[in-house]
Order: C-alpha cells, then sequence, then structure tokens
C-alpha cells in the first residue's frame, strides 16, 4: 500500500492496523510469569540459606554447650583446681571438706583453690574473646549475685522445674541475630561439697548453663546481596530475550498479516470481477432472449414460434441463475429453493393462461448448490415444468403440479416434478423418445452423474433425479414463506413479482 507520494504506508498506522493484542497479552504473561519464577526462585535460595546458617549456628551452640558440660563434668570428678595466689580471688571463704584453700608446692610456689563455677566463667571469657560465643552460668538462687539470669534465663529455668530439659532462643541485640540455647544443670555427688549445706539434695537442678552464638559467623558475608544480583541478572537475561522474541514476532506478524491483507484485497477484486462477469452474462443472455422475442413477434407458424419460445426460457432459465449469483453474498453457489420458486414464477407467467385451473404445490427446502450442479438442473426443471404446463391439461382440464427439492446425506439432493394430468401417450417409450426436452433430460441427467427415474403413476407424469454435487452445503435453516414449504398455492401472476426477464427485456 502507498500514499500520496508513493511511499510506504506510514508505520505508526500499519502498527495501528496489525491485530497484535492477542500476542501482546500471551507476552505480559510471559513477563509474568516470568518475573515470579525468578522471584520466586529468589525467595527459595534467601531462605535456603537463611535455614542452612541457622542449622549451622545451632549446631555449633550445641557442640560448643556439651563440650563446656563435659568440661565442667571433667573438673567435679577430678577435684577442685588450684591457681597460683598471686592476683585470684578467694572464692571460698570457707574450703569444702576434706579440701585445703592454700596449699604450697615443694618448689615452694603458694596455690590457691578456685571455684568450680569462677573457673567455667574465665573460660567462658577467653571463649568469647577468641571466638565471639558467649557462655553463661545462672540460677534463681545464686551465691553469687553476678549468677542472676536475664529474663530469658529465668524463662528458661523455670521451665526446666517443670520437666523441660533444654531451652533455645533467637534474639536480636542491636542489629544483630544471636542463638540462645540453655541446659540445666543438676547436682551430682561431687556437687554437694559445696551446696549441701545449703540443704540441696542428689538430682536436684541447681542452675543452667547456656551459651549464646552470634547467626552472623555463619552467614558469609555478602552472599545475600550476590544471590540478589545473581537472580536480577538471570531476570533481565529472560526478559530480554521475551522482548527479542515479541519484537521478532511481531514482525513476522506484521509480514503475515501484509500478505493475508493482499490476499483479501485479491480476493475482493475477484469476487468483484466474478460478480462483473455474471452480470455481464446475464445482461448478453437477456440480449439474446430480446433478439429472440424480436422473432417471436414476427413468427405466425405456431410451431416454429414455438421452437424460438422454448429456446427463450432456456436462456432466461440460464440467466436467472447469473442474475442469482450476481446478488448472491456467495459466487460459487446458489440457494436452490429460491431459484426454482422464481423459475416456476417466470414458467408459469408464459404458459399458464389460466391461472384458476392449475395448482402448484412447492416442498422446496433450502438448499445450496454449485453452479455447476445450478445449470443442468434449471435446465431439466424448464423441460419438465414447461412440458406439464403445455400437455399436461389440454382442453380446459384442472390440475395439480407439484414441484418438490431437498437435500439427502453425504451432499446429495432429491429433485422431483409430478403432475396429475393426461400422461404420455401409450406405447411411447420415454427412455428412446426422440423430442428435444426429453433428449435434454436425458443428456443434462448424464452430465450431474445423477439417476433418473420417471415414475409410474395412474395419473399424470413423474420425473425424480437424485444426484451429487460435493461443493454443496445445505443452507442454515431460516424462515421460509408457508406458501413455498409443503403447502398448497393456487397460481395468480403479480407482475411485480415476476423476475426482470419477465417484466421486459434489456440490460440492467
Amino acid at each position: 500500500m502507498k500514499d500520496r507520494d508513493g511511499n510506504g504506508t506510514s508505520g505508526g498506522l500499519e502498527r495501528a492496523r496489525v491485530p497484535f493484542a492477542p500476542y501482546s497479552r500471551f507476552l505480559y504473561l510471559l513477563a509474568l510469569g516470568w518475573s515470579v519464577t525468578a522471584a520466586g526462585s529468589l525467595t527459595v535460595n534467601l531462605k535456603h540459606h537463611s535455614e542452612q546458617a541457622e542449622s549451622l549456628t545451632v549446631q555449633t551452640a550445641r557442640a560448643i554447650l556439651q563440650k563446656d558440660m563435659l568440661y565442667r563434668e571433667w573438673s567435679l570428678l577430678h577435684g577442685n583446681v588450684y591457681v597460683p595466689k598471686s592476683g585470684q580471688p578467694q572464692p571460698f571463704s570457707t574450703p569444702p571438706a576434706g579440701e585445703e584453700r592454700d596449699i604450697r608446692t615443694p618448689s615452694g610456689q603458694e596455690l590457691t583453690l578456685l571455684n568450680p563455677a569462677l573457673v567455667s566463667r574465665q573460660i567462658f571469657k577467653s571463649q568469647e574473646e577468641s571466638t565471639g560465643v558467649r557462655g553463661n552460668l545462672v540460677s534463681l538462687n545464686p551465691v553469687n549475685k553476678g549468677n542472676l539470669p536475664d529474663p530469658w534465663e529465668r524463662q528458661a529455668l523455670e521451665s526446666f522445674n517443670s520437666g523441660q530439659i533444654e531451652a533455645s532462643a533467637v534474639e536480636t541485640q542491636g542489629r544483630e541475630r544471636y542463638f540462645r540455647l540453655m541446659r540445666p544443670l543438676i547436682l551430682e555427688r561431687a556437687c554437694l561439697r559445696c551446696h549441701e549445706e545449703r540443704g540441696y539434695q542428689l538430682g536436684m537442678i541447681r542452675g543452667g548453663i547456656s551459651v549464646t552464638v552470634p547467626m552472623s559467623r555463619f552467614v558469609t558475608r555478602g552472599e545475600n546481596e550476590r544471590l540478589i544480583l545473581a537472580h536480577l541478572c538471570l531476570w533481565l537475561v529472560g526478559m530480554t530475550g521475551l522482548v527479542l522474541g515479541g519484537k521478532n514476532l511481531e514482525h513476522h506478524s506484521r509480514k503475515r498479516w501484509r500478505a493475508e491483507e493482499e490476499n483479501r484485497t485479491a480476493l475482493k477484486e475477484k469476487e468483484a470481477l466474478l460478480q462483473e462477469i455474471h452480470h455481464r452474462v446475464k445482461n448478453n443472455l437477456q440480449v439474446i432472449s430480446s433478439l429472440l422475442q424480436l422473432q417471436i413477434n414476427d413468427i405466425k407458424d405456431p410451431q416454429s414460434l414455438a421452437v424460438f419460445q422454448e429456446s427463450q426460457l432456456r436462456i432466461r432459465s440460464m440467466a436467472l441463475i447469473h442474475e442469482k449469483l450476481y446478488e448472491s453474498d456467495s459466487l460459487a453457489q446458489i440457494d436452490l429453493a429460491e431459484y426454482l420458486r422464481d423459475l416456476v414464477q417466470l414458467l408459469f407467467s408464459t404458459y399458464a393462461h389460466d391461472p384458476s385451473r392449475v395448482l402448484l404445490v412447492l416442498d422446496l427446502t433450502p438448499t445450496f448448490v454449485s453452479i455447476d450442479a445450478a445449470i443442468p438442473l434449471g435446465l431439466i426443471a424448464n423441460e419438465l415444468i414447461t412440458n406439464s404446463l403445455k400437455f399436461a391439461f389440454p382442453s380446459g382440464r384442472n390440475g395439480v403440479i407439484r414441484v418438490e427439492s431437498k437435500p439427502l446425506p453425504d451432499h446429495e439432493f432429491q429433485f422431483r416434478v409430478a403432475d396429475d394430468g393426461v400422461g404420455f401417450p401409450d406405447g411411447l417409450v420415454i427412455e428412446q423418445a426422440a423430442s428435444l426436452g426429453l433428449r435434454l433430460v436425458r443428456m443434462l441427467t448424464g452430465q450431474l452423474d445423477g439417476e433418473g427415474t420417471w415414475g409410474k403413476v395412474a395419473v399424470g407424469t413423474s420425473f425424480s433425479l437424485r444426484f451429487r454435487d460435493k461443493r454443496t452445503e445445505i443452507a442454515p435453516a431460516r424462515e421460509i414463506p408457508a406458501a413455498t414449504v409443503g403447502s398448497t398455492t393456487r397460481w395468480q401472476p403479480d407482475p411485480r413479482e415476476l423476475p426482470a426477464q419477465v417484466k421486459g427485456a434489456g440490460c440492467e
């Protein structure tokens, strides 16, 4: 397509006309799905990293706490600890029974006895300085006020008294998250040396020992940022692929749309050309019919006049088909029921000199047939109905003419013309009759590759034709005038309802 300057149609207008919306919606859904997938993957990986760090923290806390408890049990089993006296606090005002507070080594160095709790505290302090893991000994009834518990430790100690054997929690202090773990300290026989005098008994809970492990020790620095960056890059790569794929799809869609538009334009031009051809063929046939009419007006011989009239009707029957195709939406098919109604009107207006004598019955099912089948079928109908009107009701005899048409399965059709007139002369073999009309019926039946049957009835004649048209579709159900489907109508011609060929000869 070109603009006024001979250039191609503007891209904006073309883009606006291209039906790309379904592809756009599909790409938007893909982009949304990809974004949700990337976000879900990032969430799962961040959660997995967090759970892994938490798992390592818990395992480390359990290992350190188990180590502290084993060390405490070992020190209790092997007696108290003596250290050099200089600068050491004196936790025991009175040492346990059987123990000396101060001793001198053979070399003369003075040692003092340390409280096991103080030993644990000193180890906890060294541990915190080197690893950042804090340890603590607490009690609800401490000898040393430094062993008073904080709120979480108090709650844990109370839970031990109700039968719980371990307490844990994750706490946030400042901007740091810590995992805290505590287990109860149960009095053993070695512990009674110091605590029996305070009323404690073997197996009682004296307090608890805990560790506090910073979770940041097991989180790889910058790991979350790297995960976010990696997923962002992956998301951008996917979105870039979608955008490029969408552009490529849009390009091919436009090419296909332009090709389809060109095909539609060419098809419309061909349809217009075919309509013009049908119109011109119809006009040419009408010209021929008019020329014949001019000859008919000058013919006095009845036999010659009949020949010219029959030829004119045959031409009109073919012209009527081209007129129907010209007026129809389809250039390949024609409504057989409508065509037969108009053809019957044409024939009755020509031969039914006294319409009150002839009763017409039309039983026509709306059916579409191709032009290849319509032309020979129309000529057959023309010959049969003309014969009935001319010869079936001589000497003012009354009668009935019945025309039927209906579709059958497998694209087959049934056409029938019957009358209750005088019938054929005795001794006439129809299959061997030499009249032009009957010869045309036989020839056109063979052209349709159909099966024609002359019915054996007591009164009148009957011809039934069964044929197949592979390019035919049965018309959809629609409202048909009552007088045309299985009804009986006495013929009364109305000039306003007659086809153009009857109103007058000439070109439209």
